[in-house]
């Protein structure tokens, strides 16, 4: 069994940001897999998805896993800018070590 997520408050070893810009294909699947991988291996981490001017359902997929998983957040930029979005998700983690991930 996962350990359970730390509650909100507490300190998050990782933090795990994830530009995201018309990946909807692809979003749901990566964020099963690394949230299940993260519990498994017992890091208090958070995961931040930054959807930045998807054209697709991007953003409303987010919102729907994130709705189901408290570790897991979403920023929004209306723009699509990689960079810009790197750095929001970076300025908004908590964790000791901040890693950008790519969908």
């Amino acid at each position: 069994m996962s350990p359970p997520l730390p509650a909100r408050g507490v300190a998050l070893e990782l933090s795990v940001v994830m530009p995201a810009h018309n990946e909807s294909g692809f979003l749901d699947q990566t964020l099963k897999v690394l949230v299940s991988e993260l519990r498994d291996r017992g890091f208090a981490f958070e995961l931040l998805v930054v959807e930045n001017g998807s054209t697709d359902s991007t953003l409303a997929d987010a919102r729907t896993f994130a709705a189901d998983h408290d570790a897991v957040s979403v920023l929004t930029h209306p723009v699509a800018d990689y960079g810009e979005a790197m750095r929001a998700g970076v300025l908004a983690a908590h964790g000791d070590v901040v890693v950008v991930f790519d969908v």
